[in-house]
């Protein structure tokens, strides 16, 4: 069993902040060819993908050739790879990545949004992530309260494999309809400094079959009860205060015991 998993708020995305497109052409390359223009259109999105983001996106400037390859590329961003101060400039330049690239969306890491006046751009960012297949989400706002509601269009990211949202007030799941929440491919989920109804917990976890990692810290507002229940749930990570009762239902992979790990606890 993988008992243990990393904590932390962000996984670093598998860029490179310290190459460049130029440094590519190598040493004795000098003849002046672009080499880097005549690879396969798939390694090209590949090396796209790979560059902070502000390079990427200079690179539809290269050529005719480079034009529409970021835009295509799976996206990866990391909005503190933007290197401007954390505030409307920043959520501005956001907006206009997420709106202006066609998907998919591999990895988004987004710490910006931290603002009521910045509601316009949280709802239409949740909307384009669910549209545009989203598969790894990173979405904490920078504020250690919890004032502002994530739209219910989060629930639509049917692509996602792993969800990590801190500091947000969840939406209600009581009354939606057409199969939402839906996370057939969901592997990992941590959620810390959520609040959320009873029976929100529940309904997500319900409706992601192929969870295997689920780590949980809810001392803002503690449901009630919640359920522990998943054919493939290995692991669960709660800091702090998870619920009043926890029960686990239906959960064949999780151990039989509950050990302590510092202030955390796997059941």
């Amino acid at each position: 069993m993988d008992a243990v998993f990393n904590l932390s708020c962000s996984t670093r995305p598998t860029v490179t902040s310290t190459s460049t497109l130029a440094a590519a052409a190598g040493v004795g390359y000098d003849d002046g060819k672009d080499r880097i223009s005549a690879l396969p259109e798939d390694l090209l999105y590949d090396v796209v993908s790979r560059l902070p983001i502000r390079d990427a996106v200079h690179t539809t400037t290269l050529s005719n050739r480079w034009r529409d390859i970021w835009s295509s590329a799976p996206l990866v961003l990391f909005d503190q790879d933007i290197d401007i101060d954390p505030g409307p400039k920043r959520v501005s330049v956001v907006d206009s990545v997420l709106v202006s690239h066609r998907g998919p969306f591999r990895s988004v890491d987004l710490f910006s949004c931290d603002s009521k006046d910045h509601e316009p751009e949280l709802a239409r960012w949740t909307r384009i992530l669910a549209e545009r297949g989203v598969q790894d989400l990173v979405f904490i706002r920078p504020r250690v309260t919890v004032d502002m509601a994530l739209p219910a269009a989060i629930l639509r990211c049917d692509k996602l494999c792993r969800l990590h949202l801190g500091f947000w007030e969840f939406p209600d799941t009581t009354n939606l309809s057409n199969g939402v929440p839906n996370f057939p491919k969901l592997r990992e989920l941590k959620v810390f400094g959520i609040l959320m109804a009873d029976g929100d917990l529940d309904r997500m976890l319900s409706s992601s079959p192929a969870l295997e990692k689920l780590a949980l810290d809810m001392s803002h507002r503690p449901p009630k009860h919640v359920r522990l229940l998943g054919q493939n749930l290995k692991c669960v990570i709660s800091y702090g205060t998870i619920a009043v009762e926890v029960a686990v239902v239906e959960a064949p992979c999780m151990p039989g015991a509950t050990r302590p790990v510092g202030n955390l606890s796997l059941f």
